[in-house]
């Protein structure tokens, strides 16, 4: 029944990926859903569920195997947070500076391996760049599955690297659509820190906590 379907669907996909146009509906898609969630809307779950069967699926066709694997990676997160976001209510979690500090850390020192390594593999270092993004992507998925209120830094840090990244190699459009990533990510970080004000009567800063 795969193959059949992946027949089916072959000759669309490559004609959109000689265009370079073929992930346009998983970006779309992925858009709205750090737009919804950034409403606290559970459907934003939907719209990330989309985005990783999309991408999932173009990858399969492509033969493109450890990307396909990252997408269903993604779907798996994107149901479990739509079953486990309505016991979750309104509330939001949130850790303290060491925490995050600890988590963004450790993060930016992969990324510092990973680039100098690319770099001395010279051709390679976007495809490291591009796996660094693609593990840290399911640590920010995984964080908002769980409501917490500062995964949207990730999110933020995510988009910025990929700014650079695609910057780097001339795809601007692809870092203009990335840099409108980062302010959705912006925008949801402010917005679900006004909700966290709103519900417990002081500044999150306040405490020590992001």
């Amino acid at each position: 029944m795969m193959s059949l379907l992946l027949q089916f669907i072959d000759a669309p996909l490559r004609m959109l990926h000689q265009t370079g146009s073929w992930m346009i509906p998983a970006v779309l898609a992925g858009g709205l859903f750090l737009w919804l969630l950034a409403r606290n809307d559970q459907k934003a779950w939907w719209a990330a569920a989309f985005s990783s069967i999309w991408y999932s699926g173009c990858c399969l066709a492509f033969d493109w195997w450890v990307q396909a694997l990252w997408g269903i990676v993604y779907l798996g997160i994107s149901i479990y947070g739509w079953w486990h976001w309505p016991s979750l209510g309104k509330s939001f979690r949130v850790w303290s500076l060491q925490e995050h500090l600890m988590y963004l850390g450790s993060g930016l020192l992969l990324f510092a391996i990973l680039v100098i390594v690319g770099f001395q593999l010279h051709d390679a270092i976007l495809f490291y760049v591009h796996s660094y993004i693609s593990l840290a992507a399911v640590v920010a998925l995984w964080l908002s599955s769980q409501k917490l209120l500062g995964s949207w830094i990730y999110w933020v840090l995510i988009g910025t690297i990929g700014v650079f990244a695609h910057a780097f190699v001339g795809n601007y459009l692809s870092a203009v659509v990335m840099a409108i990533f980062v302010f959705v990510g912006v925008y949801g970080y402010i917005r679900w820190l006004e909700e966290w004000k709103e519900s417990n009567g002081e500044h999150l800063w306040a405490r020590g906590q992001l």
